[in-house]
């Protein structure tokens, strides 16, 4: 679609490729952003699915009468998950557009299908379920993130963690709320149904008005953001890379940053979750956020990176560093892992940009250096048995 783009990766089923679509913000909305899917083979589009519900359709009324011209957002910029056994793909949405919702002008809507988990057939594309993590999300906190796919036992899960740092625990064949968690400091939700899971807004975000500075903890860097969790299997340990850092935001946009309370200034913290009952069980902190995503192995490592140049690995089980190196300049991006001739690799990448997750922190860590540049790709032997 002209004017718009892709950042998600793409899902191989059945013979077709299925991808999302960003830059869907612009008002008066002229189009609104899809998750499509194309014939492997031809590219001939086979299904598309728009993310944002317009009227006279399901959910078009959650928008509070807005036009559709006046409905955006809603981008697919993270790629989404695949169950074989329930044919169904699995996406997460980004905010509404614009991001409050004075500006809005949607009042109280929840603005479906926005802040999402989408299920879809991955043959038609028909919807089969949705749930809307943040009904009329008024801060830059999007659930657009990884969704993670668990089982126990029987009991099949998808898991994610948006910006506002709530962990997320739904059934994947219904949609369901099974549980949450708060992961760091929040103000923005005053409290959640428990058996809906539907956060209540603290008063003054539901009565916001447009020359109104609003604190927002955690703020648009996330309290998760794009770098992605990793699900160790082996200890039913969800491991996320978390960040720590609040902003104050007034109705054009504009913020101004502090630190987040109780985390002693530190920004980064890395923490493991027990899937089952989403127990907390090990916390890492330290001044610069990680700029990674976890990558944990059957040797019960997890790697991860940071702001700071540091690449480390940590004990699964205990959340303490093993061992570590400094780079050329910030980690950021995917570890990777692959074995030749029996031998197994990692591999990373360094470089500057990133987004929130990376602009945040360049403001607010003065004491931390780092060279301006240093794009380059390291690869790492791991001992043998690990």
């Amino acid at each position: 679609m002209p004017g718009h783009n892709n950042t998600s990766g793409v899902l191989a089923v059945h013979g077709k490729i299925i991808t999302g679509l960003t830059g869907c913000g612009r008002i008066p909305a002229k189009d609104h952003c899809y998750i499509s899917a194309y014939d492997a083979q031809t590219g001939q589009r086979v299904w598309k699915f728009v993310t944002v519900a317009l009227t006279g359709e399901p959910r078009g009324d959650s928008w509070g009468g807005l036009p559709d011209d006046k409905r955006a957002g809603a981008e697919t910029w993270i790629q989404g998950a695949f169950d074989p056994a329930l044919n169904l793909t699995y996406w997460g949405t980004a905010q509404a557009k614009p991001w409050r919702r004075d500006l809005r002008g949607s009042g109280s809507g929840a603005t479906d299908y926005a802040n999402s988990t989408v299920a879809l057939d991955a043959d038609t594309g028909k919807l089969k379920w949705f749930y809307n993590h943040a009904p009329g999300e008024s801060l830059d906190l999007d659930e657009v993130f990884e969704r993670i796919l668990i089982d126990h036992g029987n009991a099949k899960t998808v898991m994610t963690i948006g910006k506002a740092g709530i962990l997320w625990k739904l059934d994947r064949s219904t949609g369901k709320f099974i549980d949450s968690r708060e992961t760091v400091y929040q103000n923005v939700m005053a409290s959640q149904n428990p058996v809906t899971g539907e956060p209540i807004y603290r008063k003054t975000i539901q009565d916001q008005k447009v020359d109104q500075w609003l604190s927002s903890c955690p703020g648009p860097e996330g309290g998760h953001d794009w770098q992605a969790a990793s699900y160790h299997q082996p200890t039913d340990a969800l491991i996320i890379p978390l960040s720590q850092s609040c902003v104050m935001m007034l109705g054009n946009g504009s913020q101004t940053y502090f630190e987040m309370p109780g985390t002693e200034r530190n920004m980064g913290r890395l923490s493991a979750y027990r899937t089952s009952d989403l127990k907390p069980l090990w916390t890492l902190q330290q001044r610069s956020p990680f700029l990674t995503g976890v990558l944990s192995t059957a040797g019960d490592l997890a790697f991860v990176g940071d702001y700071d140049r540091r690449f480390r690995a940590v004990d699964v089980k205990s959340g303490k560093t093993l061992w570590s190196v400094r780079l050329g300049t910030t980690v950021q991006g995917y570890p990777v892992t692959f074995r030749i001739d029996g031998k197994q690799y990692i591999a990373v990448t360094t470089g500057l940009g990133g987004g929130s997750p990376e602009d945040k922190p360049m403001t607010m860590l003065q004491s931390v250096h780092r060279p301006n540049n240093g794009q380059a790709l390291y690869v790492f032997a791991l001992p043998d048995g690990k």
